[in-house]
């Protein structure tokens, strides 16, 4: 028997190309992958499910033809967030379960950054809870959010100018929420205007939604960042808007009377 042989972690179109080549053909799903073997078994359920002639196998038996595929240079740009590369059904099930979004943070964030977009995303989660806010959207949020804060700055000015030229001309730490909001259309794959907002303007608070409010608040009220945030966070907990306003008010004046006296930010750049 023809067995297709490799870690599907995910199942990718050079897998389909493979299976659609023959007329019967087993599937057999390697145990080390990224993503647990039952999410992979899982994805590839749902890819061959139309197709009658091929089948998961558990074991290779001595008689059977192997093919396998070399598809590191396929898998690490998906592990570099390039989901839109993946079938839609796919691309859905890996956020929806949150696959591989771990390893996509760490491959663009590290060191203090990497330990705050955990600490705050985990925050954002919990208030999530309190307000009854779609956890799904509120992790890929979290967890994207800086995703371009360590990136070269060449780059961020390139796509700036591409992307976001009515915004080029700000302070270049703003970029990252743009070029963040950029990521997940362009590169998750995900048109969602409310995630995109929450990620885009959750440096500078311009939306309410309650996905974008958690994810400024989470921001800014981060527990590692190392400053009291109980009092905060107990509003936050009783009352999204308020905690909202109460840490935006916050955020305003502390970049206006310390960080602007050094560099001469204005209350529209928070």
């Amino acid at each position: 028997m023809i067995i297709l042989k490799d870690r599907f972690d995910p199942i990718m179109d050079a897998h389909l190309e493979k299976i659609r080549c023959h007329k019967k053909i087993g599937i057999y799903i390697e145990d080390e992958g990224i993503a647990p073997k039952k999410e992979r078994i899982a994805m590839v359920k749902k890819v061959i499910a139309p197709y009658r002639h091929v089948f998961i196998v558990d074991k290779i038996k001595t008689d059977d033809e192997i093919i396998s595929l070399d598809l590191t240079k396929a898998y690490d740009q998906i592990y570099q967030g390039e989901l839109y590369r993946l079938a839609p059904k796919i691309r859905w099930y890996i956020l929806k379960h949150g696959l591989y979004l771990e390893r996509i943070v760490e491959n663009h964030n590290h060191g203090k950054r990497l330990a705050h977009v955990h600490s705050m995303c985990a925050l954002a989660l919990q208030i999530a809870r309190w307000h009854h806010v779609d956890e799904v959207q509120v992790k890929i949020c979290a967890l994207m959010h800086d995703i371009y804060k360590q990136a070269d700055k060449q780059s961020c000015q390139q796509l700036m100018m591409t992307y976001f030229p009515q915004y080029a001309a700000q302070d270049p730490a703003l970029y990252h929420q743009y070029l963040g909001a950029w990521f997940m259309r362009h590169r998750l794959g995900i048109n969602d205007r409310k995630m995109y907002e929450a990620i885009m303007y959750h440096t500078t608070g311009e939306k309410t939604s309650k996905l974008a409010m958690i994810i400024f608040i989470a921001d800014k009220l981060d527990p590692s960042r190392g400053y009291d945030v109980s009092h905060q966070l107990a509003v936050v907990k009783n009352n999204l808007k308020a905690g909202f306003e109460l840490v935006k008010k916050e955020q305003i004046a502390y970049i206006t009377q310390v960080e602007g006296k050094q560099i001469g930010i204005t209350r529209s750049r928070i």
